[in-house]
């Protein structure tokens, strides 16, 4: 199914919620940057191989 989120802080808070195969990521967030949300991504080691495709 897909999931769609309009925030880098409503990301973080449904990826801790639910597992996902991939993430499609829009770098033109209201709340951070697209490379501030890959970053907290990647810090949490259940991410890390987490795919991330970027769009802008």
């Amino acid at each position: 199914f897909t999931t769609a989120v309009g925030t880098g802080a409503e990301a973080l808070e449904v990826l801790g919620q639910v597992q996902f195969d991939c993430i499609v990521l829009d770098l033109g967030l209201p709340d951070m940057t697209g490379f501030e949300l890959i970053e907290k991504i990647k810090e949490n080691p259940n991410f890390s191989k987490l795919p991330i495709i970027v769009y802008t």
